[in-house]
């Protein structure tokens, strides 16, 4: 069965292009990369690079970090931890952006802020994230079209 499952999701992510991103995703990353400002992608997925090299977004990344890297899952800090080290940061000096409260949890325990940034409004009412865990939650068509996101990277 899960075999099955992952030929399904190889195949879908197989049609994917760079039509799927969400407006104004782009050009963000290349403003962020023109100032100088470290990317990596943190995500359990075997299939990242794939995904971005579909998505045409592997140039604007400096570190990618997936489930061939590391071996726990979020919210363990594992992969953020590891994504902060390929960037040669501390910790308290990166910002995540994140669409599930597991990420948060495990942005929070590696010592980093977390954005929790959804395409969708379903987290606005999370009873379970505290403003001490999550800096906004706000859409991240939101937070691209108010371009105030690179204001906490100072």
């Amino acid at each position: 069965m899960a075999e099955q499952k992952n030929r399904l999701y190889v195949d879908y992510i197989s049609r994917l292009d760079d039509s799927e991103l969400l407006p104004g995703v782009r050009e963000y990353l290349g403003r962020l990369k023109e100032q100088g400002v470290g990317i990596a992608l943190g995500s359990a997925s075997k299939n990242a690079v794939f995904i971005l090299d579909k998505l045409k977004l592997s140039g604007l990344f400096d570190a990618v970090v997936d489930g061939n890297t590391v071996s726990r899952a979020k919210p363990d800090p594992e992969v953020f931890e590891t994504a902060c080290r390929s960037l040669g940061l501390q910790p308290a000096d990166c910002v995540v952006f994140e669409d599930a409260e597991a990420g948060i949890a495990a942005a929070k325990a590696a010592g980093m802020r977390g954005w929790l940034a959804s395409a969708s409004r379903r987290y606005w009412k999370q009873p379970t994230l505290s403003s001490q865990d999550c800096m906004n939650c706000r859409t991240l068509v939101d937070l691209l079209q108010e371009k105030k996101a690179i204001s906490c990277m100072k």
